[in-house]
């Protein structure tokens, strides 16, 4: 039990305390006589005995009636309190023994903890010094066996090698086998196919001969039909007055075709490097048009009293057939070909070669610019085009755009031109404006195309 639960009882306290009671009780008897004394002194001693105040107070409840008696109980009282003394040094010693025995055990403890920590490090340093040889060891047999694999690589490659130069002679032989049974193999479908593919192509030939042959008659007597048509034409006096009638004034032809002096610029043609050719020059509007703005141009036509009147205003015009001059030109010669109102005198074989004639004559970049009555214009497509009966067919600015680009041009442009004045036209609504679409629009437009 450590001190601090032990009662502490002082000796002195307790005398005072029953001198207190036996003067103020009386609890001495009436029969003891003479004076009363006071308590013995002694030397008050501090103990640590739990239940001595009630030893002492059944003592005083024992011996305590007279005084006398508490005279009696003061020897006991110090007996006691040199036994309790005697065991408080006992256990003064025990608890000093027992501190001891502590301490030595703690000293015990401490000695043998240390002991096993340094078995501890010592075994921790011997286990490192075996992980570390065991590494070496490790690391020493990996070094053995990379130098072991690759002695093998170096032998087994050599023996890859002459296996494999084994293998690729036999697997060449193998295959210059299958390669001469592949080609004759393939020779004798190749000639199979080819004897087959014979008998085919002569039956397509024979159906391409006959209709080619077919197709040659009909051009053939087309080319009558308009050859004839051709060498029944009137005189030149008519077809000069046709002219002057429905082809209008000079002077308007040739306002009208200043819209085609920009494309003319744009081309660079008109020098001596790159003449213009105007194919059915007629009155000769156009050429006198460009001499004016200083281009260099000829004309080629067939009718003599329109030929005599442009040579007449000093304008270079050449009498021929126009198909005849286009295919006696060299290549690549004038910068700019046109042609007013002449498509339409032509059959459609004659007008595909005169596009492709027209593209060969071109220079690189060169201009050709065609204009031809517009057939979707009702009242031209189906009356004011038959005027002329000269005419061959109506041409449809489709048609002409498809024969433009199939003979080499690029850049194609349809331009529509001469719309009727504005006063023969319907009031405008929905209907109006269809109407006047159909009725009253372009007269004429223009195919333009440059060669690449």
């Amino acid at each position: 039990m450590s001190e601090s639960f032990i009662p502490k009882v002082n000796i002195e306290e307790i005398k005072q305390d029953l001198r207190r009671e036996v003067n103020e009780k009386k609890w001495v008897s009436e029969e003891v006589q003479g004076p009363r004394m006071d308590l013995p002194s002694f030397t008050p001693i501090t103990i640590e005995v739990p239940s001595f105040k009630k030893y002492v107070d059944r003592l005083l409840w024992k011996y305590g009636i007279r005084y006398a008696n508490i005279i009696k109980a003061i020897p006991i009282l110090n007996r006691k309190a040199e036994k309790v003394h005697s065991r408080l040094s006992r256990k003064k010693t025990l608890e000093e023994f027992i501190f001891n025995l502590q301490e030595n055990i703690n000293a015990a403890l401490y000695q043998q903890f240390n002991r096993q920590h340094a078995a501890f490090l010592r075994f921790q340093g011997e286990w490192k010094a075996q992980q570390r040889n065991e590494k070496e060891s490790v690391n020493l047999k990996i070094e053995r066996f990379a130098a072991d694999l690759s002695n093998f690589r170096q032998s087994a490659g050599s023996q890859i090698d002459e296996k494999f130069g084994v293998l690729k002679g036999m697997i060449d032989s193998e295959n210059k086998v299958l390669r001469e049974l592949l080609e004759r193999k393939w020779k004798e479908d190749l000639l199979e196919f080819l004897e087959a593919e014979k008998r085919a192509m002569a039956g397509t030939l024979a159906d391409l001969r006959e209709e080619f042959e077919t197709r040659d008659k009909q051009v053939s007597d087309q080319v009558e039909a308009w050859v004839k048509k051709i060498e029944r034409r009137s005189p030149d006096s008519i077809d000069v007055a046709l002219l002057e009638i429905f082809r209008g004034k000079r002077e308007d032809t040739k306002e009208k075709q200043r819209i085609y002096l920009p494309y003319i610029e744009t081309s660079k043609a008109g020098t001596p490097q790159a003449p213009i050719l105007d194919l059915g020059c007629g009155r000769g509007e156009w050429l006198e048009l460009l001499k004016e703005h200083g281009y260099i141009a000829e004309g080629v036509d067939q009718i003599k009293i329109l030929i005599e009147r442009c040579r007449e205003s000093g304008l270079a015009v050449v009498e021929s057939d126009l198909m005849d001059y286009l295919k006696s030109q060299p290549p690549n010669k004038f910068g700019a070909v046109t042609g007013f109102h002449i498509l339409e005198h032509l059959p459609w074989p004659l007008l595909a070669e005169l596009f492709r004639e027209t593209v060969r004559v071109l220079q690189p970049r060169g201009i050709a610019i065609f204009e031809t009555p517009n057939p979707e214009n009702i009242l031209v497509g189906c009356s004011q085009f038959y005027l002329d009966p000269t005419h061959y067919a109506p041409l449809p600015s489709p048609l002409l755009e498809f024969l433009s680009e199939r003979s080499g041009l690029t850049q194609i442009e349809i331009r529509y031109l001469h719309p009727f004045p504005e006063t023969m036209k319907v009031s405008p609504s929905e209907l109006g404006e269809r109407f006047n679409q159909y009725f009253y629009g372009p007269q004429d437009y223009a195919v333009i195309g440059v060669k690449p």
